[in-house]
C-alpha cells in the first residue's frame, strides 16, 4: 500500500491517518521544531534525516520522510515518553503531536500477532502427548538419566522444536535483511566504520541507553528499564542452559535431567524466574498505562515468555513426581508455540531494534 509523502501539519486527525502518514506528519514537526534534538536516537535520527531530505534535489519547503526513514525512527524508540511530555504541541494541541504513539503504530506494521497459532500448537503438542503416550508411562515416577525421553522420545523432542525454530530464524534473518536495506537506501551521509559502530550499538541494546529519553529517567522508564533487563537476560540464561544441556548430551553423552547443582539447571533456575519477574512486571506496568503501547504485541508475546518459563519452572519442580509427564508436554507446546510465532510477532523488535541502533552508531560515526 502506498502512504502519501506528505501531510500537512495543520490538519491532524489522529487516529484516522494511516500509521505511515501521521508518523510522517508529526516527525515533519518534529524536525521542524528541534525542541527534543538531543533526547534520544530517534530524535537525533529525525534531525538527520530531516537534514538529509531538506537538502535533496526538488525537495520540499519541510522534511520529506520516506518509508525506510519512518521505520528506522519508530525502532529507534524505546517509548520512554519524555518527548511527550515535553512537548509544546501535545494533545489536546491542534498539532495533536504525540510521537510515541504515532512509532508504536509504525513499530507494530513489522508484525502480525497470530496468538491463535501459538494456542492452537499448545493443544495439539499436550492432546497428541495424551493420546499417543500410554496414560501408564505418562502418569509413572521417573527418576534418572533419560528421565524424559521415556516419555517423549529425545529424536521426536528434538526434530519438533529444530524445525520451527530453525525456519524461524531465517526468516527473521531474511526480513532484518530487508528491512536494514530499506534503512539504509538513500543515506550516504552516514560514512562510520561499522566495526567501530559494532560494540557501541551492543552497548546500547544491552543497557537500553535510550530508554533515558532526555536523561529525565522517570520512574516508570527505571522500573522498565529494570523488568526489561530482568525478562532479556532471564531469556539469554535459558537459552545458554540449553545449549550447555546439548553440549552435555552430545559432548559428554549425559542426559537429561540434570542435577540441581549443574550448570543447565542453574542458569534455567535463575534465567527463568528473570522471566517470570520481567513478563509479569511489564504486563502491570503496561496496564497502568501512560504513553501509547503496542499493546496486543506486548500482551501477546509477555503471555507466552511468561508461560514458557512458569512451565519450565514447575517441570523442574516436579520432576521427580507423577506429573512430571504432563507438565513436560506442557512445557514443550508452550516452547513449540513460542518457535512457530517467533518470526511474525512482537520478539521480532529485538533484531529490528539491533539494526537500527547499528545503523545510529554507523550514522554517529560521521
Amino acid at each position: 500500500m502506498r502512504f502519501p509523502e506528505t501531510q500537512s501539519p495543520e490538519t491532524p486527525s489522529p487516529g484516522k491517518l494511516a500509521p505511515l502518514a501521521e508518523a510522517r506528519r508529526i516527525a515533519t514537526i518534529c524536525a521542524v521544531c528541534n525542541y527534543c534534538n538531543g533526547f534520544c536516537e530517534a530524535m537525533r535520527a529525525i534531525e538527520r534525516r530531516g537534514e538529509r531530505a531538506s537538502v535533496e534535489p526538488k525537495a520540499a519547503a519541510a522534511p520529506a520522510f520516506s518509508d525506510g526513514d519512518l521505520a528506522y525512527i519508530a525502532h529507534l524508540c524505546h517509548n520512554c515518553g519524555n518527548c511527550l511530555t515535553s512537548c509544546q504541541y501535545e494533545p489536546p494541541h491542534v498539532f495533536a503531536v504525540d510521537a510515541p504513539k504515532a512509532l508504536a503504530e509504525v513499530r507494530a506494521l513489522s508484525w502480525r500477532e497470530r496468538p491463535w497459532l501459538a494456542l492452537a500448537i499448545f493443544v495439539a503438542v499436550v492432546a497428541l502427548t495424551v493420546a499417543i503416550v500410554p496414560w501408564g508411562t505418562l502418569t509413572a515416577r521417573h527418576a534418572g538419566e533419560g528421565a524424559f525421553y521415556a516419555v517423549i522420545p529425545w529424536a521426536t523432542m528434538t526434530a519438533a522444536t529444530l524445525a520451527p525454530f530453525l525456519f524461524g530464524m531465517a526468516l527473521v534473518g531474511i526480513r532484518v535483511a530487508r528491512f536494514w536495506r530499506a534503512i539504509s537506501g538513500g543515506y550516504s551521509r552516514g560514512g562510520g566504520s561499522l566495526w567501530r559502530a559494532i560494540p557501541l550499538a551492543i552497548r546500547d541494546a544491552a543497557t537500553l541507553r535510550n530508554l533515558e529519553g532526555g536523561g529525565i529517567a522517570c520512574e516508570r522508564s527505571t522500573s522498565r528499564r529494570f523488568l526489561h533487563h530482568a525478562l532479556a537476560y532471564g531469556f539469554l540464561l535459558c537459552f545458554a542452559a540449553t545449549c550447555t544441556a546439548t553440549f552435555y548430551h552430545h559432548g559428554f553423552g549425559w542426559l537429561a535431567p540434570y542435577p540441581l547443582l549443574s550448570m543447565p539447571v542453574i542458569l534455567g533456575t535463575v534465567g527463568g524466574i528473570g522471566m517470570v519477574i520481567g513478563a509479569a512486571g511489564l504486563a502491570g506496568v503496561r496496564t497502568r498505562g501512560g504513553t501509547a503501547f503496542d499493546t496486543t504485541g506486548d500482551f501477546v508475546l509477555l503471555a507466552q515468555l511468561f508461560a514458557v518459563a512458569a512451565s519450565g519452572l514447575a517441570l523442574l519442580a516436579l520432576r521427580d513426581t507423577s506429573a512430571m509427564g504432563l507438565l513436560l508436554a506442557v512445557h514443550l507446546g508452550t516452547v513449540l508455540g513460542f518457535f512457530a510465532t517467533l518470526p511474525f510477532g512482537r520478539f521480532a523488535h529485538a533484531p529490528y531494534r539491533a539494526a537500527a541502533l547499528l545503523r545510529a552508531a554507523i550514522e554517529r560515526g560521521r
